[in-house]
């Protein structure tokens, strides 16, 4: 996968990997904790991920997966505390505005 870590090597955030499997992309969440919180780095990372994919134009489907207990808890609480205003704007703003904008194309 061209722009990309090798195959089930994670990113530079260390929250994702990505494998092929069966035919498909399996883009997976993992943390150490095993919770997959989205922290703004992770978020980052899965919205870069999804578009480089897209941009290269993978002929298989892709699946985003967590682990077996969990997909993802959401948002990391305690990042968010510590985010000035502008900052979890931003952050609200970047899963909001980026996954619809992308929404047509993916």
């Amino acid at each position: 996968m061209t722009g990309l870590k090798p195959q089930g090597q994670p990113s530079p955030t260390a929250c994702l990997s990505i494998h092929s499997h069966q035919g498909c992309t399996l883009l997976t969440l993992q943390s150490e904790d095993q919770t997959n919180r989205l922290t703004r780095a992770c978020l980052s990372a899965l919205i870069e991920t999804v578009e480089t994919l897209a941009q290269i134009a993978l002929p298989t489907p892709l699946i985003i997966a967590g682990n077996r207990n969990f997909f993802s808890a959401g948002a990391d609480l305690n990042e968010i505390v510590r985010l000035s205003v502008s900052e979890a704007l931003e952050f609200v703003q970047l899963g909001q505005c980026e996954w619809s904008n992308n929404s047509q194309g993916l």
